[in-house]
């Protein structure tokens, strides 16, 4: 049988609820002993440590690929060019790269490898993590293009 308990929340309010269950998930929300402030403290940390981390992770993924990229168009530009050039190709690179490309270090040998002419680029950037929750200092990403001349 069940009857109609009338209850008073701090506010003042009457709500009317029905049985023990009622009267205790009532009573749980109302109390204010500080266990939901806790409970936020750890689930919250987790949450944006976690954030935060695959916000890092996409950044250093973006800026790895950017370089390859720009390493393989630098290349393939040589490629198509009628004279080696290595500061053209240099310079090319550069104005490909993303972020901050004044800070990459580019090299863009021509190579002899059993009679066939290459051109190799290499790309170099520092990537410093913006939030360090882990203290991993810069981390070093390198994109290399090797391609075959005429």
């Amino acid at each position: 049988m069940n009857r109609m308990i009338g209850l008073v929340l701090r506010d003042g309010a009457v709500r009317r609820a029905t049985g023990d269950f009622a009267r205790r998930s009532v009573d749980r929300l109302v109390r204010d002993d500080g266990t939901v402030a806790i409970e936020f403290a750890i689930v919250g940390l987790l949450f944006f440590a976690l954030l935060l981390g695959s916000i890092e992770m996409g950044r250093a993924m973006w800026m790895r690929n950017s370089v390859q990229f720009a390493a393989e168009e630098a290349a393939r530009w040589a490629l198509v060019q009628p004279a080696e050039n290595t500061t053209a190709v240099v310079d090319f690179a550069r104005g490909r790269l993303t972020g901050s490309p004044e800070t990459a270090t580019i090299t863009a040998p021509y190579v002899t490898v059993s009679g066939v002419r290459y051109v190799v680029v290499t790309i170099t950037q520092d990537f410093t993590p913006v939030t360090t929750l882990v203290s991993t200092g810069k981390i070093t990403m390198t994109g290399r293009a090797r391609f075959p001349i005429k």
